[in-house]
Order: C-alpha cells, then sequence, then structure tokens
C-alpha cells in the first residue's frame, strides 16, 4: 500500500538515488478499504517524501488497473486514477494510464490479460504494462 511505501522510502527508493522512479501503487489501498481521500492524500505524502530528498528525479505514477476480481470497486478506481491524472502534472509527475489500454471498446475489462485468480495480470497484461513503461525508459 502506499502508506508502506512512505514507510519505507528511504530504503526501497531514496537510498538507491535512482535516475528514475516507476511507482505503481493504489491499487491494494482501495482493495483495503481506504477511501479515494485517504488514497490521494498519501499519494501526496508520498510525492513530497520522493520530492524533498530526490527534486529532480522523473517520477512516474502507473494507474490502478482495472481486474475482473475487483470490479465492485470500479468507481472507486475510476474516480482515483482521474484526480491523479490532475494531480501527477501539477506536481510533475508523468501518470502512465493503464486503464484505458485493459478495458474494451464498451468499457468491459479485458478478462483475458488476467489469471485465473481475476486479479493477476497475465503475460498478456503485463505486455501492456511494460509498453507503456518502456516508452519512459529512454
Amino acid at each position: 500500500q502506499t502508506s508502506d511505501l512512505i514507510y519505507f522510502a528511504n530504503e526501497l527508493v531514496l537510498s538507491h538515488k535512482p535516475s528514475k522512479i516507476f511507482i505503481y501503487e493504489g491499487d491494494n489501498d482501495l482493495a483495503e478499504g481506504k477511501s479515494v481521500d485517504i488514497v490521494l492524500a498519501d499519494m501526496k505524502t508520498l510525492f513530497h517524501v520522493i520530492r524533498r530528498q530526490l527534486p529532480d528525479t522523473p517520477i512516474y505514477l502507473i494507474s490502478p488497473k482495472p481486474s475482473p476480481a475487483r470490479l465492485a470497486l470500479r468507481p472507486k478506481y475510476e474516480e482515483l486514477n482521474y484526480l491523479l491524472s490532475y494531480l501527477c502534472p501539477e506536481r510533475d509527475i508523468t501518470f502512465i494510464n493503464l486503464w484505458d489500454e485493459m478495458i474494451d471498446e464498451f468499457g468491459d475489462v479485458k478478462e483475458d490479460l488476467f489469471i485465473e485468480d481475476g486479479l493477476h495480470m497475465n503475460q498478456d497484461g503485463y505486455k501492456i504494462m511494460a509498453q507503456a513503461i518502456v516508452s519512459h525508459l529512454n
């Protein structure tokens, strides 16, 4: 969860002085019952913690993905992604939108991107994520 990454930010991120930071958070936060407001506040705190130590390091936030196992939470996911898509540019952070790549033309989750549990992605799902990230590696 985002709060865990904040707590372990020095050990997991800051001490390594990375040239770029890619973050995937928010998915488990919502699944554990945190409100969109709390997750957004945690993201703001995380961004502040990183910027305080690494002010010039590019940050990329990968959107929480849709998944068949968490369809009941879809409105929260959509709200969080919408808010993050506006927050990130304000903080000079690149928002990488996976959501739109993982739904079909009818707005339904592409279930063939997931393993049997309906939560974790299969090779095709991770290929979408990898392609979204690779474009930011150069």
